[in-house]
């Protein structure tokens, strides 16, 4: 049996780890759902959540801690529950300020770990250099401890679903298999996302999911999937045409709560939701300023050159933002801060070889209701499944077709895929059964690697470093360029 304990009770866990790991408990026979863990303080809203969502999961609950290791009191919690074998696995589902403790301990006892995207952050990472370093640092950390494991080592897997995606999975196909005919890599990536995660003053140095408050923001949270799409799509380029890179520069620009303040002063916000806005939030502009000191990034634009000898051969930029469309128009927050309060998503890439293709990829939302959606109207612009590929080829030089449109349900992999609940949801799915699929074949000979493997995602978590460090040396006066090292290890 595979018992796995869900550490972090959040809403990813509630929404997602929890219902899809009983489900499978129920279709599969060998997965079993050993407990929930999370914070003291949160027990009456976990307890609650659970019930209301109708998950059977005993939840357990330790003392608020921070630092890298997990304290003596909740490490003997956690081992007698495997010393019982009562649980052998681990989801780590917490914030990503707890990863690296909750990790280190799993990795100590050599259980498998499914962790969700970053793997790490640091509070503060948007402020403090050494803090932006100790990303990097953090990650080195715990691949030092994995390698160390004796073989078969437990699968360790990093939940970045858009590698399983199949809209991004087909991108890459079409892009690589220009590149192999042109033996031109891929020249230009341009990704952009919104959140559509309207947060008003006072609820941003307060709230705690996806959190600015705590010094670092957007990159510590969804915009770490943009950073990992960009390397796969690069990395596409560079082994189908067989061209090498030694380096990445990086150069980062952040838009915090104090330039949210210039974009949206009390007197807009008042005269959006009227008079009880004073009440909401009786503090003046000036004294949210001072409270705004030490929090981090709300939107981000970060531009990058891929270089060899120092020459620049390809360039991308990321445009990622918590603070855009939102159908947020309330004044209270929902209680669902995950897929509630009016939140709706749109993505974007588009990624040049040269003259010869363009691939675009487009998905917009406009619905902020999500547990429900409509086959085919839901996949329409709009729609909650809305998601297209759009294939531009220069066809008198590669052949093929000059132009095609993939929607959803064309695209090759998702043939099994229900048009009645959410897409991308069914692609976490994915992500968590190759995580399980491979515990169980644990040093059986064979098999494919990994999608999502924590040892393919260094170069990654190093652009994340870098872009915090970048803006980091901008605030000192320093040069905002940092430069890391191209890494593509074989897979």
């Amino acid at each position: 049996m595979i018992k796995v304990l869900v550490i972090g009770c959040g809403p990813h866990a509630t929404h997602f780890h929890l219902p899809e790991l009983l489900r499978r408990a129920a279709a599969d026979g060998d997965v079993a759902v050993a407990a929930a863990l999370d914070v003291e303080p949160r027990r009456a809203f976990v307890e609650e959540e659970l019930a209301r969502r109708s998950l059977p999961v005993r939840a357990l609950f330790v003392a608020p801690f921070d630092g890298p290791d997990v304290p003596a009191e909740a490490e003997a919690m956690l081992d007698g529950l495997v010393a019982r074998g009562e649980a052998n696995a681990v989801v780590i589902a917490t914030d990503p300020l707890h990863h690296l403790c909750y990790a280190r301990w799993a990795l100590s006892r050599a259980l498998p770990i499914l962790m969700d995207k970053p793997v790490t952050t640091r509070e503060n990472a948007a402020l403090d250099m050494a803090q932006a370093e100790g990303i990097a640092a953090d990650y080195d950390d715990l691949l030092a401890r994995w390698r160390a494991l004796p073989e078969p080592r437990p699968p360790f897997h990093l939940l970045a679903h858009r590698r399983y995606h199949p809209g991004i999975l087909e991108a890459r196909r079409i892009v690589r298999e220009a590149c192999e005919k042109t033996g031109c890599p891929v020249t230009n990536v341009r990704g952009a996302h919104c959140d559509g995660q309207w947060r008003l003053p006072h609820e941003i140095v307060t709230q705690l999911h996806h959190s600015y408050h705590q010094g670092h923001g957007k990159l510590s949270h969804s915009g770490f999937h943009f950073l990992d799409c960009l390397v796969e799509f690069w990395r596409e380029g560079l082994r189908g045409s067989g061209a090498s890179a030694d380096d990445v520069e990086c150069f980062a620009s952040f838009l915090r709560p104090d330039g949210l303040a210039l974009q949206m002063p009390r007197s807009v916000l008042r005269n959006a939701f009227g008079p009880d806005y004073d009440e909401a939030c009786p503090e003046t502009d000036e004294e949210l300023a001072r409270r705004y000191a030490g929090c981090g990034e709300v939107d981000v634009e970060a531009s990058f050159a891929l270089r060899r000898g120092g020459v620049p051969f390809s360039l991308a930029s990321l445009s990622l933002l918590h603070g855009g469309y939102s159908r947020r128009a309330w004044l209270l927050p929902d209680r669902d801060l995950y897929k509630g309060n009016g939140r709706v998503k749109h993505e974007e890439h588009s990624i040049e070889v040269g003259p010869f293709l363009n691939v675009r990829i487009q998905s917009y939302q406009s619905k902020d209701r999500h547990d429900v959606c409509a086959p085919g109207a839901d996949e329409e612009p709009g729609g909650n499944n809305h998601y297209e590929l759009l294939v531009f080829r220069n066809d008198r030089m590669i052949g093929g077709k000059p132009f095609e449109r993939f929607r959803l349900r064309d695209l090759p992999g998702a043939e099994g895929f229900d048009p009645g609940s959410l897409f991308i949801a069914q692609v976490k799915a994915l992500g968590l059964g190759e995580w399980l699929g491979a515990i169980r074949r644990r040093g059986a000979p064979g098999g494919p690697p990994p999608s999502s493997d924590f040892a393919d995602h260094r170069l990654s978590v190093l652009l994340m470093s870098a872009l915090y460090r970048s803006w980091c040396a901008r605030r000192a006066g320093a040069s905002p360029l940092v430069t890391v090292p191209w890494e593509d290890p074989a897979r």
